[in-house]
């Protein structure tokens, strides 16, 4: 594996041999090697003051015609190893038109029997894939190893997936702040064969057209992007491998995303075959390849002005300015990038210009620093951002329990301010409180939401003020003294804040049980409530019921004429007779009766 203080950007310098195709077998040269680090230009005798002059120049590559495409690839081994340890690698070839940059990458490929062959002539991009599936048959038992596949081109600043015959797609920013490419096609591949496969359904469609300076000159930019997912096994063989597709596509989505119970590594190796620049006179390019011509050089400029900005320390980059820039942006800002370049240029002094411009780019690229934050170990930055993520949660839910605690304390007196002469609850009274609880718990929420936006904003402005920052190496070193000083401070905050909420638990509980006395008077309210309607309806049946007796009295009566007898006038009361006197017969009191 490789080190971790391995340079994020590494320049290579390769050098054509003659070609005959060209009439080249008897040119004279104007670029050597010296040393295996070391490259020599040498001024054209002429007229000019710098006759003969030689143009020094130190990468840490430098191959020649004498160094094959294996010799080529030893120096890329590292860069494999870093992209399986994590991190998002990108080789890119950069030089004039037919200086050999598409035989630098992808070179002839020998097939037989149905199974691929590595021959001398094999380039950058089936060696890496030869590697990885290497590393995959390795591992199997292990871990889950997904590999996948995408090719895509940039012709004339349209994007075009070569793996769905061309289909036009655009950049989109996701999740993460970066530009990618949602919808482009991914294919998994287990054999070398299954590789070549997919590559040479990427490279049919490809724009190329024939020129003065090549007979089958690469008219768009070339993006070969191999992306590895890695997944532990677990002792029962689960889970199931992982779907690249899905997981890609996630990138771009607005839902959460799920955590993994077994986390997966994802790292990216983009190949990058740049098309050539070219002066017209020298191309004899006309009509739809002068066009095809001048978005080459467009690009390229503005590759040019991106390395110029970073390598001058400005603070703004117009990665903007291109489709090309957009995708490379990462490449060059992101803290686990790496990035290598190789810069092909041809031997002949006709292309002393060219070339001379070719190494002064990459004499830029050389000079940048690595924007490297304090943790170098991809696996150690990752759980260092977990830990803050967990962190702010922590924070957030203690904000929001003690909200809720406040809320809770001083809403009981007010509950028993609001009670009547009886003690209970109007309707009324219920509905204003829950309302109110209800506003307050989205405010508590949001308030809660703008906090997180606006801490994730600040961090990741910092982020970029600190990167932009620190430039050189010195800079660099300094900065991660500062940085661990600044962990250990987190750690001790983390600590403080620790013990802090174990304080906050016995609030918390208290915080708890008001809640639940809240929610039980809340529940007496609706008894009462529910009670003092059923009450209300018997009252009204009853009234209703007098009403009707009253109604159908007053109709009978009505109909025969009569009062009714509650609105008849009252009977006098009846006096009493005195009582009978027996009856006697007048007799004169002198005579007497005669029995």
């Amino acid at each position: 594996m490789s080190e971790p203080n391995q340079a994020k950007v590494q320049v290579a310098v390769r050098i054509r041999p003659l070609l005959d195709k060209f009439g080249e077998a008897f040119s004279i040269k104007s670029a050597k090697k010296a040393t295996d680090d070391t490259v020599c230009l040498t001024h054209p005798v002429d007229d000019s003051p710098n006759s003969g002059k030689q143009y020094p120049y130190s990468f840490n590559y430098i191959f020649d015609e004498d160094d094959s495409q294996s010799d080529l690839y030893e120096s890329v081994k590292d860069l494999v190893d870093s992209t399986l340890d994590g991190h998002n690698t990108t080789i890119f070839t950069y030089g004039q038109t037919g200086s050999g940059k598409t035989h630098t990458v992808l070179g002839k490929v020998t097939e037989k029997d149905g199974h691929v062959i590595i021959g001398d002539q094999t380039g950058l991009y089936m060696r890496v894939l030869n590697d990885l599936l290497l590393y995959k048959a390795a591992n199997s038992t292990r871990s889950h190893v997904v590999i996948t596949l995408s090719i895509l081109e940039i012709h004339k600043e349209v994007i075009k997936d070569l793996l769905r015959g061309g289909k036009v797609l655009e950049l989109q920013r996701n999740r993460y702040g970066d530009d990618a490419v949602p919808g482009l096609k991914m294919m998994e591949v287990s054999t070398l064969h299954e590789c070549y496969e997919v590559f040479q359904i990427g490279n049919s469609h490809r724009s190329v057209a024939p020129t003065l300076m090549n007979d089958a000159s690469s008219r768009s930019h070339a993006v070969f992007m191999i992306d590895i997912l890695q997944q532990e096994k677990t002792p029962d063989h689960s889970p199931l491998p992982p779907n690249a597709e899905e997981i890609y596509a996630s990138d771009f989505s607005t839902e959460e995303i799920s955590e993994e119970a077994v986390p997966v590594k994802r790292s990216r190796l983009c190949l990058v075959d740049l098309a050539g620049s070219e002066r017209l006179k020298k191309s004899g390019a006309e009509g739809q390849t002068l066009k095809e011509t001048q978005a080459i050089n467009a690009s390229l400029a503005c590759l040019g002005n991106v390395v110029n900005a970073l390598y001058e320390g400005k603070t703004f980059v117009g990665y903007r300015d291109s489709k090309l820039t957009m995708l490379l942006k990462c490449s060059f800002e992101r803290a686990n990038a790496k990035v290598m370049l190789i810069t092909n240029i041809s031997p002949i002094q006709e292309s002393f210009q060219e070339s001379m411009g070719s190494l002064r780019f990459a004499d830029r690229i050389m000079s940048l620093r690595a924007k490297q934050v304090f943790m170098m170990d991809a696996d150690s930055e990752q759980d260092y951002l977990d830990s803050l993520k967990t962190h702010a949660e922590l924070c957030a839910d203690l904000r929001l329990a003690m909200a809720t605690y406040d809320l809770k304390l001083h809403g009981g007196h007010r509950l028993r301010r609001l009670k009547n002469k009886d003690g209970q609850f109007s309707q009324a009274t219920v509905s204003q409180l829950m309302e109110e609880h209800k506003k307050l718990t989205e405010a508590v929420q949001q308030k809660k939401l703008n906090q997180l936006v606006s801490r994730i904003l600040s961090q990741r402005s910092l982020v970029d003020a600190k990167a932009e920052r620190f430039t050189d190496l010195q800079g660099w070193q300094l900065k991660v003294q500062e940085q661990t000083l600044l962990l250990q401070a987190a750690e001790n905050e983390q600590q403080a804040f620790t013990g802090e909420l174990d304080a906050k638990k016995h609030e918390y509980k208290a915080v708890h049980k008001l809640t639940k006395n809240l929610e039980k008077i809340i529940e007496e309210l609706k008894e009462v409530v529910a009670e003092a309607k059923k009450e209300q309806l018997k009252v009204e049946e009853v009234a209703n019921a007098k009403q009707a007796n009253m109604l159908s009295e007053e109709s009978v009566f009505a109909s025969a004429g009569e009062l009714p007898r509650d609105m008849r006038p009252p009977t006098p009361p009846l006096q009493a007779e005195p009582p009978a006197q027996p009856a006697t017969t007048d007799v004169p009191p002198d005579r007497k009766s005669v029995g």
